[in-house]
């Protein structure tokens, strides 16, 4: 089977090139600059902050949509401001949920567990 690009979750028509870091194969949107870690990848990272404190968080924060990132209240299927769909996990296609830190936001995805 051959292996499919993923889209960023929040360039539209974005592929995602897969890089390596540490050894680790991550996904980097060349558009964005944004990064994706599969399940227990950002852990591979010990200088890092755990992926698990983000997963917890994603259970109640709200998500965002793909077009002008604006903020989707949990269980709407698409933006109430713009209709835009969510902004949906590279790995399995669930709803992302955005996470705020003091650095910057940070996709979730509670399904999978990719950040």
């Amino acid at each position: 089977m051959a292996f499919m690009a993923r889209s960023c979750p929040v360039c539209d028509k974005q592929s995602m090139k897969v890089v390596k870091a540490s050894d680790v194969e991550i996904d980097l949107c060349p558009r964005c600059e944004g990064m994706w870690f599969d399940a227990n990848e950002l852990e591979l990272f010990p200088d890092r902050p755990s992926a698990r404190e983000f997963i917890a968080q994603a259970r109640l924060a709200p998500g965002r949509c793909r077009k002008l990132g604006h903020r989707v209240p949990k269980g709407m299927a698409q933006c109430p401001t713009c209709r835009s769909e969510n902004a949906k996990c590279p790995a399995c296609n669930a709803s992302l949920s955005m996470v705020a830190t003091p650095q910057c936001v940070i996709d979730v995805c509670g399904q999978c567990q990719g950040v």
